[in-house]
Formats: structure tokens, C-alpha cells, sequence
């Protein structure tokens, strides 16, 4: 009976605030991993995150930034 009693953990990511609204901390961790990956500093403006997947965030994300995946990519 005690096994049917434990307590599971879900775990859900949100980075666009379609659950819930975190004040921006989402999008501060994605551009802060950002420069650490790519080694520059991107503006998030113009850039719409509610409701939208994971890969066309940072896809606008570059969009705005005046740069392609193909040349960040390559430093």
C-alpha cells in the first residue's frame, strides 16, 4: 500500500510563459547561455516568447540580432 502512497515529481520548463510568468528569468537564462555559447551579447527585442517552441525563440532571437544560425554557429 505504501508504494501506491509515493509521491511523484514532474518538472516542466517554460521558457515562453505559457504556463506561467516567471518576470523574464526564462528569457534572461536563454540569452545569458547564449553569450556563453556564442561568445556575444543578444537583445531580446522584437522578440515574441509566448507561445512560441524553444528552436524559433533563439531563430528570432538571431533574426533580430542581424546574424544567421549557419555564421554563429561556425565560432
Amino acid at each position: 500500500m505504501q508504494a501506491a502512497l509515493k509521491q511523484k515529481r514532474l518538472v516542466l520548463f517554460d521558457i515562453d510563459g505559457t504556463i506561467l510568468h516567471a518576470k523574464g528569468i526564462g528569457a534572461q537564462a536563454l540569452l545569458g547561455a547564449m553569450q556563453q555559447v556564442y561568445g556575444r551579447t543578444f537583445s531580446r527585442k522584437g522578440v515574441v516568447f509566448s507561445g512560441a517552441t524553444d528552436p524559433s525563440i533563439v531563430a528570432s532571437i538571431f533574426e533580430q540580432n542581424n546574424c544567421t544560425f549557419d555564421e554563429e554557429a561556425q565560432r
